[in-house]
């Protein structure tokens, strides 16, 4: 409960999004860059939000475990991109970590 309160408070309505990736649209330079973390539950709210000029090029959920729901979506959108959008999955567990930095 306190955790989609907070959630809520922080994302707010179906507008916050879009106007901050307006102003993001505005702020960027040709081909330049933005990223974008919300819970996962806003994935679909992200995508409709982007500006004409932004064009999502990857997204990535963020699990704890394999057989979990998504927790955070990531989503990575260039202004003026003409990159076709690719989609990944990333593990949060602590093992899972373990093992990604012992085969670095």
């Amino acid at each position: 409960p306190n955790e989609q309160r907070r959630r809520n408070a922080l994302f707010g309505t179906e507008e916050t999004l879009r106007i901050f990736f307006a102003a993001a649209d505005r702020l960027l330079k040709n081909r330049g860059l933005l990223v974008a973390i919300a819970g996962a539950e806003r994935t679909m709210d992200m995508l409709a939000a982007l500006p004409p000029r932004m064009h999502a090029e990857r997204l990535l959920l963020f699990l704890h475990r394999m057989d979990a729901d998504a927790e955070w979506t990531a989503l990575v959108a260039r202004k003026n991109g003409r990159g076709a959008l690719k989609a990944g999955i990333r593990i949060l567990s602590a093992a899972a970590a373990a093992d990604e930095s012992s085969s670095l």
